[in-house]
């Protein structure tokens, strides 16, 4: 039997991609359940909101919320949110029959989008072969309203007040539509849970090049324009230049460096020997229950090994408090706040799909609509509910950020919006 056009390009797609870049069966097994069951999930449901207000634009009727479905798939059962309208006529194409709940179409529609880059030409044939008469302008609505809602987001106010935000810069492949090249870029993220304990994504900021210091002063003013003023701690790797950029964008906030980058760097910087017994010692003063007592120790620690290691003993120096800022916090979430996993949790899902895509994104549209996705996924399962541990402290942990803050004016954003008036007069006189 001759194979459709979808199934044709699912297998290339398959075959081509997952196993090439993805090695193993095991690898490709654990991919499939966690990733691609969501994303395929949070697509058809954006494809049916599109779908209804396709409809509501072409017939007098309103939308009247969501009821449940389930859609078997080959990547396993998909729980769908499906709109509806009060007339109770408007069912979206994109469902299969109406008591048929099984459907391998949808991963193919799935695969081939990923890694066509959600063209709307590709996107028509497959509907299409899916039976779903989509009109060209509708197909390119369906494609734009998954584009405007990564642009929506970048533009998206934000809370005034973060407890903590774990920050990080990780590095991967974009193509340039301009000059047809894939290009190295660096995408800067900002991942927060703010005073209402509640964990979200503020920012996803893509510059071309590797990580550097401008621009993630670059991002710390963006979050800043949309609303961002107050932050107890932010947590990071030792990147150089970036204590200086959060001291300079955010003077009252803590800055805590992330442990287990510090402890491979002991690694590389130290004999086997010396590492190990510098690393023990470490552990134990970061056990320590207050942060005077526990940066004391830390500094004896340094000092005896500074003849044997100077160059690396004095970065430490430098960066002592740095390291032990997590004990200024009540002890039963100090294991959340002195490592930047919030931050390379995220980071994997976004190399998982870059695997997928063979290695780099097609475009900066592309790569935000899956992060976008991404994010719908972590909002309905891991971040949904607020964090056990930073809700139970709530009291001390308000106190401490309402302390920290005691002496910050709304005079500051004056004196910002003053240079920036100022910066823009002088940019437009250069100019002329």
């Amino acid at each position: 039997m001759k194979k459709s056009l979808v199934e044709q390009i699912a297998k290339e797609a398959i075959d081509n991609s997952i196993k090439e870049t993805m090695g193993d069966e095991v690898k490709i097994k654990n991919f499939v359940s966690t990733n691609l069951k969501s994303m395929l999930q949070d697509l058809i449901n954006q494809m049916m909101i599109s779908d209804r207000e396709i409809f509501l634009k072409n017939n007098p009727d309103f939308g009247h919320g969501f009821y449940p479905r389930n859609l078997d798939t080959a990547l396993g059962k998909l729980s769908l949110d499906v709109p509806r309208t009060r007339e109770l006529n408007f069912r979206p194409f994109i469902l299969p029959e109406k008591y048929k709940r099984s459907e391998q179409s949808y991963t193919n529609l799935l695969e081939a989008l990923i890694v066509n880059g959600y063209s709307p030409a590709k996107l028509r044939i497959l509907l299409q072969e899916m039976g779903l008469g989509y009109s060209k302008s509708e197909v390119e609505n369906i494609i734009e309203e998954l584009k405007n809602r990564y642009y929506c987001f970048v533009q998206k106010e934000l809370p005034a007040d973060v407890f903590v935000a774990y920050i990080d810069g990780y590095r991967t492949e974009m193509r340039d539509k301009e000059q047809r090249k894939v290009k190295t870029i660096t995408i800067y993220t900002v991942i927060g849970i703010d005073i209402n304990w509640n964990k979200n994504l503020y920012g996803f900021y893509i510059h071309t090049g590797v990580e550097n210091k401008g621009n993630w002063l670059k991002t710390f003013n963006d979050l800043i324009s949309r609303g961002l003023k107050r932050i107890s701690l932010i947590v990071s790797d030792d990147f150089p230049g970036l204590i200086d950029a959060i001291s300079e964008m955010f003077p009252y906030t803590d800055h805590q460096l992330c442990i287990t980058h510090f402890k491979r760097n002991i690694t590389k910087n130290m004999s086997k020997q010396d590492g190990k017994e510098f690393k023990n010692n470490f552990d134990s003063i970061k056990s320590l229950g207050n942060y005077e007592h526990a940066l004391e120790k830390f500094e004896k620690l340094i000092l005896a090994y500074k003849d044997n290691y100077k160059h690396f003993s004095s970065l430490i120096w430098t960066k002592r408090c740095h390291y032990l800022n997590f004990l200024k916090y009540p002890e039963p979430l100090r294991k959340y706040i002195y490592t930047t996993n919030v931050s390379e949790n995220f980071n994997s899902r976004i190399e998982t799909i870059r695997n997928r895509l063979n290695g780099f994104f097609q475009s900066e549209e592309i790569l935000g609509i899956n992060i976008i996705l991404q994010l719908d996924r972590l909002k309905k399962g891991k971040w949904k509910k607020v964090h056990p541990y930073f809700k139970a402290n709530e009291y001390e942990l308000l106190q401490i950020h309402r302390g920290k803050f005691i002496n910050y004016s709304t005079n500051s954003d004056v004196d910002v919006n003053s240079a920036l008036e100022e910066m823009n007069s002088l940019a437009d006189k250069m100019a002329g």
